[in-house]
């Protein structure tokens, strides 16, 4: 919406559809960083514009425009993301040393962060990075046609292709750098992108031919199309960890001391059991700790949570979380500990059979 609206500037050449790229930018990264990957193709855009009456100070000036509408929409709806933003190159830990553990020498600190590098390989890094996502079976009728797009745009030197092309190269590189790589949601930026070079794609394959355009645009989208249906059928059936909430509720005692594969930096526990003031209690202490718990946590929310759970009717537990699998001891701990219940699931039990699995991780290995 942002790159439209400048689209839109391009042609009209009034001031407020400048102002409304950067506002829409700023909302872009307001509610997601990665939003803020829209900067680049507006800088280029403003850089590369056909200029009737050129002036060097005109280009700037645009560029301000929308840097300082950015920044004004962003600070409104997310202060956290300005006021923190020397906190980014935490994103990129494996290239910029953390100097404060570096200074503290505490080797808790290293334990966390190897700890966190174990969370990050059964979870975001599960599926691959980003470059196996695009050659996937959903994408890659996508990808193919994108390539041969950027290639004839960057041959016949076509400005916005190749604008798409470095946006592209530059998410891509920046993404997989960073620490929290592979997770398909966060190519929604740009896919956009990469469908308008496909679209570029397969008009060069098919001679801008309508009919075989259609056909080269039902191969390009068939498979996801297929996977799509497949996912909305699903999404109509019960949800099982709602159906497993049903089942414990019936047959597990109120009160009793539950060890269960949860997220671990979320609130609520998946099954979404109802926690007992214990557990309420233990979960607020450790996000008011030292380590972030999730963005938008604040004392404001913890207490709303606190609040909310007290009203919560029907049976509660004494929670406890294997955190993906990870944090895990002997099994004659927990009769030691009186833990009544151990609930697992297959997705989490599934991480831990592979034979580079048990041999990584040997505790959970033993354990599922």
């Amino acid at each position: 919406a942002s790159i439209l609206a400048y689209i839109e500037y391009e042609r009209a050449g009034q001031t407020r559809w400048l102002v409304g790229a950067g506002v829409l930018g700023g909302i872009a990264f307001a509610f997601k960083l990665p939003g803020a990957i829209v900067t680049l193709p507006l800088l280029l855009a403003i850089a590369t514009a056909a200029r009737t009456n050129f002036s060097p100070y005109r280009p700037i000036k645009e560029a301000a425009i929308v840097l300082i509408a950015m920044l004004i929409t962003s600070t409104a709806i997310a202060p956290e993301n300005v006021i923190g933003i020397g906190s980014f190159s935490g994103h990129f830990s494996d290239l910029i040393s953390n100097s404060d553990a570096a200074e503290s020498g505490v080797d808790s600190v290293v334990g966390n962060k190897d700890f966190d590098d174990a969370v990050s390989d059964v979870t975001i890094l599960h599926d691959g990075g980003y470059l196996e996502i695009l050659v996937r079976s959903t994408y890659i009728g996508l990808t193919i046609a994108a390539l041969i797009g950027a290639a004839a745009g960057v041959w016949r030197k076509n400005r916005w292709d190749i604008i798409w092309c470095v946006l592209i190269a530059a998410f891509l590189g920046v993404m997989t750098v960073a620490d929290r790589p592979g997770e398909e949601r966060y190519l929604l930026g740009i896919v956009p992108a990469l469908w308008l070079l496909a679209a570029r794609g397969a008009a060069e394959i098919t001679g801008q031919r309508n009919r075989v355009v259609a056909i080269a645009v039902a191969f390009i989208i068939a498979v996801p199309l297929l996977a799509l249906i497949r996912q909305d059928y699903m999404f109509t059936r019960p949800d099982t960890r709602v159906l497993a909430k049903d089942w414990i509720e019936t047959n597990v005692p109120s009160g009793s001391k539950i060890l269960i594969d949860g997220m671990r930096y979320r609130l609520i526990q998946s099954p979404p059991l109802n926690p007992d003031e214990s557990t309420v209690e233990r979960r607020i202490n450790r996000a008011e700790g030292p380590r972030r718990v999730s963005r938008g946590v604040s004392q404001d929310t913890l207490a709303l949570y606190a609040e909310a759970m007290s009203k919560v009717s029907g049976p509660k537990y004494d929670l406890h979380s294997t955190v993906y699998g990870l944090d895990v001891k002997d099994l004659s701990y927990y009769p030691q500990e009186c833990f009544d219940y151990i609930i697992t699931s297959s997705q989490v039990t599934n991480d831990f059979v592979a034979p580079s699995r048990v041999q990584k991780y040997p505790t959970s290995a033993r354990f599922y």
